[in-house]
C-alpha cells in the first residue's frame, strides 16, 4: 500500500495541529502560509512558485522522501516548513510506501505460556495486567491448545470437560465439595429453627403427607439407608475420597483393583512404559475369547483399509447387487448357489496386490472361497478339479 504526499500530509496535520504552525522546542518557525507556499493554489503549484529551495535541493529533498525520512526532520535539515515538503512532493508526484508502525503486545507470549499450562482465562489476565474476555478472544483466534486443565480456584489438575467453552469454569472436587459446604452452611444460618419448621410443614401440606419433625425423619432415613444395600461403585467412591473401606465383597474387590491399578500406573511411569498397552497385552495373553475377537476385528479392519486404498469406484452397492441377482452357479465347483451360500470373492487377493475393483470379483460360494482363501490366481486355477475346468472355460468365454 502506497501515501501521496497529500494523504500523508493530511496525517501530518491531525499529528500536529490543524493550525499548522511550528515555534515549539525543536520545531522550525513557518515560513509563509500554505498560499505563499504554493500547496493550496493549483497555479502556484503547476508552475513551481512558493519554493525557497533550488532545483538540486528540491530534487534531494524528492529523494530523502521516497527513502522513507520523516518530513519533520527533513524539513528542518533543509531549512523549511514541513508544509514545504510536502508542496515539492506533490508537484514532482512523490509516492512512498505507507509504513505502519505494528502494534507492541508483549503480554501475548507470556499469555500464551499460561494458558498452555492449564491456567484459566481469568488468572493469565490478573497476571499480565488485561482484561479475562481479552484473553479469550486471542486464545480463540490464535488456536491456542491446553496441555492440561486446571481448577479455577485452587490450581489443581481436573479432567477435562465434554462441554465446549466450559474449561475457565472447571473446578476440582475439593474445591466443589467445599463450595457447596459453606453455600449449605450459609443458608442454614441464615434460617432460623421455626422458619425451617414452617418451610417442611407447608411442603407436606402441598404434597399432601403427614407432617414429621426433622429427628423423625432423620432416623427413618438412616435406617432406609442402613437396610438399602449399597452399589459396588459408590463404596468406591467412598472408598477414594474418604477413605471408608467398602463393606461388601463385590466394592471390596473394586477396590482392590482400584488400588492395584495405581500400582501398576506408578510401575509403567518409572519404567515409561504405556498403562494402555500393558493392560492390552496382559488380557490378550490371558483371554482366549478376547484374543479371538480381537483377531476378527483387526483382520476386518485391515482388510477394509485396504479394500478403501484400492479402491477405483467401480465397484458400487448397485454393480454388487445386480452379481449377486445373475450368479446361479459357482464357477469353481459349477454347483447350484442359494442367496444364503452365495459371496463376492477377489480373484487377486487384496494381500497380494488385488483390486477392489469390478475386474476383480466374482461371485462364488462359501466354501470354495474358503478353500481359495487368499491364494494367488494362477496357484488357484491349479487346484480347481480337472471336471470344473470345462465348465470355467465356458464361463470365462
Amino acid at each position: 500500500m502506497t501515501e501521496t504526499a497529500t494523504e500523508a500530509y493530511d496525517v501530518d496535520v491531525k499529528r500536529l495541529g490543524s493550525s499548522g504552525r511550528g515555534g515549539g522546542p525543536g520545531k522550525p518557525q513557518r515560513l509563509g502560509t500554505s498560499a505563499e507556499n504554493g500547496f493550496s493554489n493549483p497555479v502556484a503549484l503547476a508552475s513551481g512558485a512558493g519554493s525557497k529551495l533550488s532545483p538540486e535541493q528540491e530534487a534531494d529533498v524528492v529523494t530523502r522522501f521516497l527513502a522513507g525520512d520523516r518530513v519533520e526532520l527533513l524539513a528542518q535539515d533543509v531549512g523549511v516548513h514541513w508544509t514545504t515538503v510536502y508542496d515539492i512532493a506533490k508537484r514532482h508526484n512523490a509516492t512512498r510506501p505507507r509504513i505502519r508502525t505494528p502494534r507492541q503486545r508483549p503480554w501475548v507470549e507470556a499469555a500464551r505460556l499460561l494458558f498452555e499450562s492449564g491456567q484459566t482465562c481469568r488468572i493469565i489476565g490478573e497476571r499480565v495486567g488485561v482484561a479475562e474476555k481479552t484473553v479469550m478472544q486471542e486464545a480463540s483466534a490464535q488456536g491456542w491448545t491446553r496441555r492440561q486443565l486446571c481448577c479455577y480456584k485452587c490450581g489443581a489438575a481436573v479432567a477435562p470437560s465434554k462441554k465446549k467453552n466450559s474449561a475457565d469454569r472447571r473446578v476440582c472436587v475439593l474445591c466443589a465439595r467445599k463450595r457447596y459446604q459453606e453455600k449449605a452452611a450459609k443458608q442454614a444460618k441464615s434460617r432460623t429453627a421455626e422458619q425451617r419448621q414452617k418451610t417442611r410443614r407447608r411442603t407436606a401440606e402441598r404434597l399432601g403427607k403427614a407432617y414429621k419433625p426433622i429427628e423423625q425423619y432423620r432416623a427413618e432415613l438412616n435406617d432406609k439407608r442402613a437396610r438399602k444395600p449399597r452399589s459396588p461403585f459408590s463404596e468406591l467412591g467412598r472408598y477414594r475420597y474418604y477413605g471408608e473401606f467398602p463393606k461388601t465383597q463385590a466394592g471390596a474387590l473394586l477396590a482392590l483393583r482400584d488400588t492395584l491399578r495405581k500400582l501398576l500406573v506408578q510401575r509403567c511411569e518409572s519404567e515409561g512404559l504405556l498403562l494402555d498397552s500393558v493392560e492390552y497385552k496382559a488380557k490378550y495373553a490371558a483371554d482366549p475369547a478376547f484374543r479371538e475377537r480381537e483377531r476378527l476385528r483387526t483382520s476386518g479392519k485391515r482388510w477394509g483399509n485396504r479394500a478403501d486404498g484400492r479402491d477405483d469406484g467401480t465397484l458400487t452397492k448397485e454393480a454388487v447387487r445386480r452379481l449377486f441377482a445373475k450368479a446361479k452357479k459357482c464357477p469353481y465347483c459349477w454347483q447350484p448357489m442359494k442367496s444364503q451360500d452365495k459371496s463376492l470373492d477377489h480373484m487377486e487377493p487384496l494381500s497380494l496386490g488385488g483390486w477392489h475393483s469390478l475386474n476383480n470379483v466374482l461371485v462364488c460360494c462359501r466354501r470354495c472361497n474358503s478353500r481359495k482363501s487368499d491364494s494367488p490366481w494362477i496357484e488357484w486355477l491349479g487346484k480347481i478339479p480337472a471336471a470344473c475346468e470345462k465348465a470355467l472355460r465356458e464361463t470365462a468365454a
